[in-house]
């Protein structure tokens, strides 16, 4: 009993020790507890994520501010072989020899490689997923051009030089972009003019090493103004108010650079609508030009309308650098109304893929000889691309493409083309075939091909005329490897190979 009293009255004391908690301090530390593991989740939510998926990335928790990393750079070798004629070699037949511009490419072979495109691309959003930017920093291969000699008031007195311009690195996409409702997207910035499929096309998943002759000569480039775009599963439609074709990088005040092809410059304003409807399969399998063995059944058509106004020039009161215009004149400037539609389709599957385009221009010139306007020159030009592949094996693919140039007289002047050159001047084609080789799909890709030019495509400036647009004295030289030729043939053989990611 004295043992059993013992213990009961330990317990008693032990008890009575023991604090009490009452129950305003218990809610307390429940309080406090909850609000420590609420601070833990939020900072948990806001941490930031980062890693590869389509590209380096990063961004926050909550998704709401993303920024993607893309890079691709596409090396070539090009192998050029012509027949030159008497302008190439460095004779004018107007003024006598022309003044060689060391390491011109007045030989019949030339050799060399070049660093065609190579790009970074920071894309993502901020605030939220529906507000979204891109901006492209490239630098590309600069085509070689044809300076005629002009005097001190810029008319040109014949003769001339060619120049080899630097590259340089710019942006070209710079914009950003809104969904205001499901499917509908407001845009601003500079971007690829919404004119032709094939520009829609990214240059990593073109079919050949480069975009097509008439997507060189009419498609138009980049712009700078504000689109409004809706795309459904089955439908896209694109309206823009811009600046004009081949308007990258200018500014507010700029004037147009060359009403011909391309064009160049800033209009005083242009619009331009396209729709495209997806009869089959999906937009991402109609994202580039080729098809898997396994691809489905799937095809787009679609077709589109550009219209731009030049700025009206008081030649009186400025000293225009123009290059030598159109309509039969030496005139020191113009302006340059024009009209250029577009319908075009592409279909693919089971390895094998189809493309076709065709392009109508419409350019309604007005020289400018000193302080009086000329007299209008209309003229209609017309271009037509046909390409198609198969991939007989899983990362070896065949291809060809034929490109049509159809051109109105009346971009000549009246003291160039003879009749006996008349035709090959205004109707020009040319044939692309080669292979592809995807070591990892568009990622890494290695592609050789040929172009051929079916008619001498000579470089049109000075006394053999005032088409300024191909060969020696265009983008063709950059693009297509052709250094134009004033008879006989030429073809350009280019070995490219491409990483991106």
């Amino acid at each position: 009993m004295v043992a059993g009293g013992a213990v009961a009255l330990s317990a008693a004391t032990a008890s009575a020790a023991e604090p009490t908690v009452s129950r305003d301090e218990v809610r307390a530390i429940v309080a406090e507890m909850l609000q420590d593991a609420q601070s833990r989740s939020s900072l948990q939510g806001s941490a930031a994520n980062a890693g590869y998926e389509n590209g380096f990335f990063i961004s926050s928790g909550d998704g709401n501010n993303r920024l993607n990393v893309n890079a691709f750079g596409q090396i070539r070798y090009t192998a050029n072989f012509r027949q030159p004629g008497a302008s190439d070699l460095q004779v004018d037949p107007a003024t006598g020899p022309l003044t060689n511009q060391p390491g011109a490419p007045f030989t019949s072979e030339n050799f060399g490689f070049s660093l065609r495109r190579a790009a970074v691309i920071l894309s993502g959003n901020v605030i939220n997923p529906d507000l979204t930017f891109k901006f492209r920093l490239i630098s590309e291969s600069a085509p070689i051009s044809f300076q005629p000699t002009v005097d001190a008031s810029g008319v040109p007195v014949g003769g001339g030089d060619f120049f080899a311009s630097d590259s340089d690195i710019i942006f070209d996409d710079a914009y950003g972009r809104y969904q205001f409702l499901p499917g509908w997207f407001v845009q601003a910035g500079q971007f690829r003019t919404p004119f032709t499929r094939e520009f829609f096309i990214a240059e990593t998943k073109t079919l050949a090493a480069d975009y097509s002759i008439v997507q060189d000569i009419f498609g138009g480039d980049y712009t700078q103004g504000i689109l409004l775009e809706y795309q459904q599963p089955e439908w896209g439609f694109y309206a823009s108010f811009n600046d004009g074709l081949g308007s990258i990088g200018t500014e507010f005040n700029s004037f147009q650079g060359s009403p011909t092809f391309p064009v160049t410059g800033q209009a005083a304003y242009a619009v331009t609508a396209r729709g495209e409807w997806y009869f089959a399969g999906s937009r991402q399998q109609l994202e580039d030009f080729t098809s898997l063995q396994s691809d489905p059944y799937a095809g787009v058509v679609g077709a589109a309308v550009h219209w731009q106004q030049s700025r009206r020039l008081d030649s009186s009161n400025f000293p225009s650098t123009f290059d030598p215009l159109l309509g039969g004149t030496t005139s020191t400037g113009a302006t340059a109304d024009i009209l250029t539609y577009t319908l075009d389709a592409q279909v693919e599957a089971n390895g094998w893929s189809v493309y076709a385009g065709f392009v109508g221009n419409f350019v309604s010139i007005d020289p400018i000889a000193g302080s009086v306007d000329g007299d209008e020159n209309d003229t209609d030009s017309y271009g037509v691309v046909v390409q198609g592949s198969y991939r007989f094996l899983p990362e070896l693919e065949a291809f060809a493409r034929w490109d049509g140039l159809f051109f109105d007289q009346g971009l000549f002047s009246s003291a160039s083309p003879t009749s006996a050159t008349e035709l090959r001047l205004k109707n020009l084609q040319f044939l692309t075939f080669g292979l592809n080789y995807y070591l990892a799909g568009h990622a890494a890709k290695f592609t050789l091909d040929t172009v051929f030019a079916f008619n001498p495509a000579s470089r049109q400036d000075d006394s053999f005329g005032t088409f300024a647009g191909l060969g020696g004295s265009s983008v063709l030289s950059s693009t297509q490897g052709l250094l134009g030729a004033t008879n006989g043939f030429e073809a350009a053989l280019r070995a490219q190979f491409q990483f991106a990611f």
